[in-house]
């Protein structure tokens, strides 16, 4: 089925594992694609013409998602693009650094806040001024199960994390008449090239308290992400679907 036929959806982060699965099954369902990028032109551009050859619409944006000047002349060129305003945004840009408390530098925490916080912020105040104007629209985030659990040596991720679902909440109460809800996704440990960046210990004590004892997949991710944005789920608003193998619990 194409429920999100003559939608647009603006994914973040979608270079990356679980952006470039979003953008895929968004694409599944009918959607047109504007696929942001901050430094992997070239991955854009590959996902792109994927998306394009399965017989969708697609066009890369470079996105700087630390600047608010970046967002907002992203959100216009899409508007005047032939994909039209975003009618979804999902924010999945991110980064981390697996330091403690001592070893963290400043410059360590301004990179992680400016990205996992300020650039939901940023993204979503812009994508809002577009889907007042239509009383509709999706804006979905990828959060992580930091943000309730926390995981050491990771203060600066858990923080911008938590911070991202308080402000999720906050925006769903904002923009709720409008018709435009706020939902976020917090993924457990995933199956995808970063995984190979993460410390061993960690993937131990995540596969010893998680309930499914594996790590999860994009496309698991992906498919909540993707049940946020079709038009049946116009009565769920500030929620987070913990998509982590019930280490939640």
């Amino acid at each position: 089925m194409k429920e999100l036929e003559n939608k647009t959806a603006l994914v973040i982060g979608a270079t990356g594992g679980i952006g470039g699965a979003c953008a895929l099954k968004a694409a599944g369902s009918g959607a047109r694609l504007a696929l942001a990028y901050h430094n992997n032109k070239e991955g854009a551009l590959a996902l792109a013409d994927r998306i394009i050859s399965a017989g969708s619409a697609a066009e890369i944006f470079y996105l700087d998602v630390r600047s608010s000047a970046s967002c907002k002349e992203v959100f216009a060129a899409i508007e005047s693009s032939p994909l039209g305003g975003v009618d979804i945004l999902i924010n999945s840009a991110g980064i981390r650094h697996e330091k403690s408390l001592l070893e963290t530098t400043d410059e360590e925490i301004d990179q992680v806040l400016q990205t996992n916080l300020y650039g939901i912020f940023y993204a979503s105040r812009a994508a809002a001024r577009h889907m007042m104007k239509k009383r509709w629209g999706r804006i979905i985030n990828i959060i992580g199960y930091a943000a309730f659990l926390g995981i050491k040596r990771e203060g600066a991720y858990s923080a911008s994390k938590g911070g991202a679902v308080a402000l999720t909440k906050t925006l769903a109460k904002e923009l709720g008449s409008r018709n435009i809800t706020v939902n976020a996704v917090a993924p457990g440990l995933t199956d995808t090239k970063l995984i190979k960046k993460t410390d061993n210990v960690l993937i131990d004590d995540y596969l010893n308290y998680a309930i499914v004892k594996r790590l999860g997949t994009a496309d698991e991710v992906a498919d909540a992400v993707r049940f946020l944005a079709l038009p049946s789920a116009e009565y769920i608003t500030g929620q987070v679907i913990h998509t982590n193998g019930g280490l939640y619990l």
